[in-house]
């Protein structure tokens, strides 16, 4: 790229008309082949940087932020992986993320009124659903929440288990019974510990929500999400090799007489205590996913300019087209070499295309620098000068 030449002032013409007001006048004589060629080389300075815009390179740019409000859909439901064990009576497969195999004696979903699924399981006598594997439920002194709907249709003649798990010699066991006075009673036996809780009473023909909830060792019974009783239990769970988990009866043949009467629904374990307090019972399916709309603010980022983005880049260009033409007017339709070596050559003129050059030089160098502060200012000062 060319560089640019300052002319040299020394051979101004003094007495030359207009030379008092310190603009560069020649008399015949006072320039040189030097001179002309630095001039010639200043406009080429200057058509090179219009023609790369090698003055114009951004030195600052700027990020603006605006925050909207906007309609966004937001997802709620579905299930995590604490849940072990879902049944929500429709069908008699487990809805849980695990897909558990499940196995049952005579049950299969009904139509009831004002329950949460279009269909319920209906327990009975020789009725029940159990789990072919109940290894999910080595819990330990681990938090749990057993929790269901019931829907209690009479009392037994015997005790009813709704739940129960037990191994094959019932040395280990964990069964809820409702009695034909209406009592509710958990029996378990664990490791070191065998003990029962006293529950409270059942209701016959109401639904009801009942959750078995133990956090930070104790055993808490909810009764449509109000909390009916609590008890220390730290024993481990009594998991048993070979256990399983039964709804509606008791699993051994030995106590087939200990079924319940009555539908149930939304039966889920999870290895979490799901609630501590007193709760709102479930009014839907868990793990139902529900999308709705909410207004929420939205951060955008706006790059008002950068690189050749700018505000005033128009004005540029036509700034560098106006100079464009007249550079190659001067390199082309005149040409000082040309003009040096005829027999006429007006100083004067001469005089004015130096003068050109210098103003357009000055020119560009104020746009560069404004251009910059401009820059900088726009972005808060991020970038130096």
């Amino acid at each position: 790229m060319s560089d640019w030449r300052e002319p040299i002032t020394d051979r101004m013409a003094a007495d030359v008309a207009g030379a008092d007001d310190g603009s560069l006048v020649y008399q015949k004589g006072a320039l040189n082949a030097d001179d002309l060629n630095r001039i010639e080389g200043n406009y080429r300075y200057i058509l090179e940087h219009l023609e790369t815009d090698a003055i114009f390179i951004p030195h600052a740019y700027r990020n603006r932020e605006e925050t909207t409000f906007e309609p966004v859909q937001v997802e709620e439901g579905g299930l995590d992986d604490t849940t072990l064990l879902l049944l929500h009576g429709e069908s008699l497969e487990d809805s849980s993320n695990y897909k558990r195999a499940l196995a049952n004696i005579n049950i299969s979903p009904v139509t009831v009124d004002k329950s949460i699924n279009e269909k319920v399981l209906s327990f009975g006598s020789g009725k029940k659903v159990y789990t072919e594997n109940g290894s999910f439920m080595d819990l330990g002194t681990g938090d749990f929440t057993i929790e269901w709907r019931e829907y209690v249709l009479s009392t037994t003649p015997n005790p009813g288990q709704v739940l129960a798990m037990s191994d094959i010699n019932t040395t280990r066991y964990f069964n809820l019974e409702y009695y034909p006075n209406g009592k509710v009673i958990l029996y378990v036996s664990g490791e070191t510990v065998t003990t029962s809780f006293d529950l409270g009473s059942f209701e016959v023909g109401k639904w009801v929500h009942r959750a078995l909830v133990r956090c930070n060792g104790k055993m808490a019974f909810y009764k449509d999400g109000t909390k009916q009783t609590e008890a220390s239990y730290t024993d481990s769970f009594p998991y048993y090799s070979g256990s399983k988990i039964t709804f509606g009866s008791s699993y051994g043949s030995g106590q087939a007489s200990r079924w319940f009467d009555g539908y149930m629904e939304e039966i889920r374990i999870s290895n979490v205590a799901r609630w501590a307090e007193d709760f709102t019972p479930p009014e839907k399916p868990y793990g139902e996913i529900t999308i709705h709309t909410e207004t929420k603010p939205i951060k955008k980022t706006y790059t008002d300019w950068q690189e050749h983005n700018l505000p005033w880049l128009s004005e540029i260009n036509r700034i560098r087209a106006n100079y464009n033409a007249l550079v190659r007017l001067f390199l082309v339709g005149l040409g000082l070499p040309v003009l040096a070596e005829s027999n006429y050559l007006d100083w004067q003129e001469v005089n004015d295309w130096e003068r050109i050059a210098m103003v357009g030089k000055q020119m560009f160098e104020n746009m560069e620098q404004e251009y910059r502060y401009c820059g900088v200012e726009e972005s808060g000062g991020d970038r130096l000068l």
